[in-house]
């Protein structure tokens, strides 16, 4: 049976948290009165995990935390430790320093200290290992003041074993791989736009596996073999770390968006495609302004911490050129968003994360209903599940469609420029596009200064920091499980890139020989 054991000296609130635990968790508590009997009672029951008053008779909290953690069978016990609200940073770091988990400031709010104590018994792994990063979140306790403030471990832990890679790709010039050390290629980078031209449309072929194979070890060769330098720091990041901690994000101006970086194909490696090895998104380097962060284990920490209001849109719109119709034309969008709903609504309540998430069914979903709450969005997250449409050589007049608010009125398209326009304003921080070629693009060069070279693109030109879209045609279905899972994901580690890592994987052994794993584009403006 869990045991915690409680090391507190008033009596009264010794009794409320013996009470309260056992009532409200189910585990056994145990209360020792002052730090030795403490001491000699964790040796001796072996909790799953302690309360640790500081002030203590004897021996204080500070010193019964060094103990225990010098202890043969209990130095691995999560620890919390619980304080007057007047307490000095000073006091909190060396309670850290000592080897504390975490800090709960009094008077603590009972319902935050049991979902601590869930949270800590539920992931045994977090405490003790991560107690330097708890506590320069957990502090916000004290400095904003404990009413308004969540206190305790944060819901998305820090991994500290990530690296992020950017490797920074122009045509005709060299490499940079920045991390920890920046890494430039003495070669020029072979790539041009007939490369391009040929590789973007494999996916809509029935040989798309084969072709994306040898596409995609061409550009590995292109962008990695030949290039010692970056091979050479490649291959250390890889064999120091799990390969799911080394984030690759590659960057590079509009013209580079056509390179399908998602097909790189290492023919030597466990998992061939990089995609399927590492997390791995873009940015382009564009004139915009990004205010805004994209979601993070840090940004969602931080609605968790300030108890904000996590606000999330998804919308379905079975609209297709046909005319209007209230049966949606794709058989899964509608499924689609109240799935995903319930998915993000499990795991925000699971977060203890405040949280509003609304959805529109197909029947709903007309022109001037989208635009109006895409006018004064007050969203943080925008998913669409519907119909896109790219023009390769009107790439600003691409498009999503919803159906007219007339009755027989003919669909209506929100195009790329009036999409751009809509969101310039709005509080989004991430947008999902599920449908076909929301990912496409054409080349910088065939446009004028105000036009858009797609609809992923033109959202992040309107200052939305990171935005996820499909390249080629893609099942609905297919797309509904993708989306499913990356929220999942997201909503249980954090990080966008991890999500669609975590996504692709799960759709690439379950579905193999349908493209839809290697069809999406997550590009980050602005990380969280």
């Amino acid at each position: 049976m869990t045991k915690v054991l409680i090391i507190e000296d008033v009596e009264l609130q010794a009794i409320t948290l013996r009470d309260s635990i056992t009532r409200l968790l189910g585990y056994k508590a145990v209360v020792a009165s002052d730090g030795e009997d403490g001491y000699k009672k964790a040796v001796k029951i072996k909790p799953n995990l302690i309360l640790l008053d500081v002030n203590l008779p004897k021996y204080n909290g500070f010193t019964v935390c060094k103990d225990i953690r010098q202890s043969d069978t209990v130095k691995n016990t999560p620890i919390i430790m619980l304080t007057g609200y007047e307490t000095r940073k000073e006091d909190i770091d060396e309670g850290y320093n000592m080897g504390a988990d975490a800090y709960i400031l009094k008077p603590y709010n009972l319902t935050d200290l049991m979902d601590l104590i869930k949270t800590i018994l539920n992931r045994p792994d977090l405490p003790y290992i991560q107690k330097d990063k708890i506590s320069k979140i957990d502090f916000h306790c004290q400095q904003y003041g404990s009413a308004e403030k969540s206190s305790g471990i944060p819901p998305f832990p820090y991994n500290k074993d990530v690296v992020k890679v950017g490797i920074y790709c122009q045509p005709k010039q060299q490499i940079l791989f920045n991390s920890e050390e920046t890494h430039v290629s003495e070669k020029i980078l072979a790539i041009d736009q007939d490369f391009c031209e040929v590789a973007v449309n494999v996916l809509n072929d029935d040989r798309w596996r084969e072709r994306t194979k040898y596409h995609g070890e061409d550009l590995y060769r292109k962008l990695i073999i030949d290039h010692p330098e970056i091979l050479r720091a490649y291959t250390e990041h890889k064999s120091n770390r799990k390969d799911s901690d080394v984030r690759l994000c590659f960057q590079s101006d509009l013209d580079f968006f056509r390179i399908p970086f998602e097909f790189l194909y290492d023919r030597y490696g466990p998992d061939r495609f990089l995609v399927t090895t590492h997390p791995l998104s873009r940015r382009v380097l564009m004139n915009a302004s990004y205010k805004k962060r994209a979601p993070s284990p840090d940004l969602f920490n931080q609605f968790w911490r300030q108890k904000r209001t996590l606000k999330v849109l998804i919308i379905a719109s079975g609209a297709d050129e046909s005319g209007c119709n209230d049966e949606p034309s794709l058989e899964h969008v509608d499924e689609e968003v109240v799935t995903i709903r319930k998915v993000i609504e499990e795991r925000l309540i699971t977060k203890n994360i405040k949280h509003k998430v609304d959805h529109i069914l197909s029947k709903d979903s007309d022109y001037e209903t989208v635009r109006n709450l895409l006018k004064t969005c007050e969203y943080h997250i925008l998913h669409y599940a519907g119909h896109a449409f790219f023009s390769e050589r009107f790439p600003e007049k691409s498009y999503l469609l919803f159906k007219s608010g007339k009755c027989g009125g003919n669909p209506e398209r929100m195009s790329a420029v009036a999409l751009r326009r809509l969101l310039s304003d709005s509080e989004l921080k991430f947008v999902y596009l599920s449908c076909c070629m929301g990912g496409e693009s054409t080349w910088k060069y065939k446009l004028n200064d105000n036009q858009s070279t797609g609809l992923a693109v033109a959202i992040a030109q309107a200052g939305i920091p990171s935005v996820l879209g499909y390249r080629g045609n893609v099942n609905d279905n297919s797309a509904r499980e993708l989306a499913v899972s990356f929220y999942r994901s997201l909503f249980d580690q954090g990080s966008l890139d991890k999500a669609l890592f975590d996504a692709r994987n799960e759709m690439m052994e379950k579905y193999a020989d349908d493209p839809i794993w290697l069809s999406p584009m997550l590009v980050i403006q602005r990380s969280g």
